[in-house]
């Protein structure tokens, strides 16, 4: 007997079936069933549970779905179509744009072509036109509540919640102060590789990847007794265009001689390299003039190292690394460079014919008319001193009595210089003899003697 009731049921469904598709605006087969999806609603009227069937509009195939989760398909009358909202659906205009969007970003949307995205589309759609109604997935009819399909709605929610955002953008112009900030602004936005693919200079332009089963508008379908259906159509926005611009500053670089260092008038600042570098790439170089200025290229805010790559005629390369945070459009920055300096010795001997080291000589080195330093000998009649790169005149200024001072002496310093002493002479001041026409013995004697002395002492 229950073979037999069966088998009536059956035949009585596909006629209906059939029915359906030769007479009636909307059919749904057998064929089309979403497989293991179970959706409960519950009201104070009644409680529906079934599985999903993908509903179709007879006259392209295309397909629908219902607006209203506790009402059945009217399979007998037509139905009459709406382009917007009128007073007899009742819908809010927030509430048909969602419905649109959860028809274009669920079911056949890129990626969303299995059957179960039917279903958890129309799930969604009900909760939507509905949110008062108890509604949930189970594992069968009328069975327990189930989680299930958390993450497809995530994702269909996801794709809606970065649409809109990415709408908003649509004729903007947006400041931020780097790429970084930028990426990070766009790095959980389901359309980024998009957007970077369509990137033209500064104007970032984006169409929206397709539902291949949406066209045209979206209508729905209104019956007084009956369930109301929707079918999807194209969003009405699907691309954008809008500007990107970065904040960005000029880096300007002061170079200067160590305090308290002489200056030599050779070692000029000019013709030191820098490079700026961001996150270890070589992002820009500056070159200082004769004053030690360089300025950088305009660069997008963010945390530059500053390195010198070679140095200035007469200066050491810089070992120091600058670490700054570009946030202004004119950043100044000081960076001192040591100039190469080489030991200088001299030895002072004073004598006549034989010479003996002399202390206390005190000398003044210049640079053209500028003192550069004064030193004073030792007890071994040697002074030392450092000199960067350049021409020198050295110049003594106090000696022993009694003894004429060197003269003065012109050196040059460059990589070339060997530290090796100078050797310094001078000699004894003679009183000159007045001459008298008239032949002093004594004195020639004595100039004599004086002579034959300094010879012994010698030997």
């Amino acid at each position: 007997m229950k073979k037999i009731l069966l088998f009536i049921f059956l035949f009585l469904f596909i006629m209906e079936s059939v029915f359906a598709q030769e007479d009636l605006q909307f059919y749904c087969t057998t064929k089309e069933v979403v497989e293991d999806m179970w959706i409960t609603r519950i009201s104070k009227e009644r409680t529906i549970s079934d599985v999903p069937f993908i509903l179709r509009r007879k006259s392209d195939n295309s397909y629908v779905y219902c607006l209203e989760p506790l009402v059945y398909l009217n399979q007998k009358e037509d139905y009459t179509p709406y382009f917007d909202n009128d007073e007899k659906l009742k819908l809010r205009k927030e509430t048909w744009d969602r419905i649109s969007l959860l028809a274009y970003f669920g079911y056949l949307y890129p990626g969303h072509e299995e059957k179960k995205w039917y279903g958890i589309t129309q799930y969604l759609i009900w909760k939507t036109v509905a949110p008062d109604i108890e509604m949930y997935f189970s594992k069968n009819k009328n069975g327990e509540k189930v989680e299930a399909y958390d993450e497809e709605i995530e994702e269909i929610e996801k794709l809606i919640r970065d649409y809109q955002a990415l709408m908003k953008l649509d004729q903007t112009n947006l400041i931020f102060k780097n790429h970084q900030e930028w990426e990070e602004y766009l790095q959980d936005n389901s359309f980024v590789s998009a957007l970077k693919k369509q990137k033209t200079e500064s104007i970032y332009s984006f169409e929206l990847p397709k539902n291949e089963a949406t066209f045209g508008a979206d209508i729905i379908y209104y019956h007084a007794n009956g369930q109301n259906v929707y079918h999807p159509g194209e969003l009405s926005k699907v691309d954008v265009s809008f500007q990107v611009e970065f904040l960005k500053g000029v880096i300007h670089l002061q170079k200067k001689n160590v305090e308290g260092v002489f200056l030599s008038e050779e070692n000029h600042l000019g013709g030191a390299k820098y490079g700026i570098y961001q996150d270890g790439i070589l992002v820009d170089t500056m070159v200082t003039d004769q004053e030690g200025k360089a300025s950088s290229q305009e660069l997008e805010y963010g945390t530059y190292t500053i390195k010198e790559l070679s140095a200035s005629q007469g200066y050491l390369v810089d070992q120091k690394e600058y670490t700054i945070e570009l946030n202004q459009e004119d950043y100044p920055l000081e960076v001192y460079e040591d100039q190469i300096m080489k030991t200088v010795s001299i030895q002072k001997w004073y004598g006549n014919g034989t010479y003996q080291l002399e202390s206390n000589a005190i000398f003044e080195i210049y640079q053209k008319d500028v003192l550069v330093c004064r030193v004073e000998t030792d007890s071994n009649g040697i002074a030392k001193f450092s000199l960067p790169y350049g021409e020198y005149r050295l110049h003594q200024v106090q000696g022993r009595d009694g003894y004429y001072k060197v003269e003065d002496y012109s050196f040059v310093i460059d990589e070339n210089w060997l530290d090796e002493p100078i050797p310094l002479y001078n000699r004894e001041i003679i009183p000159d003899v007045p001459d008298t026409g008239l032949f002093d013995f004594s004195t020639y004697y004595q100039s004599w003697l004086q002579s034959i002395l300094k010879v012994l002492y010698a030997s």
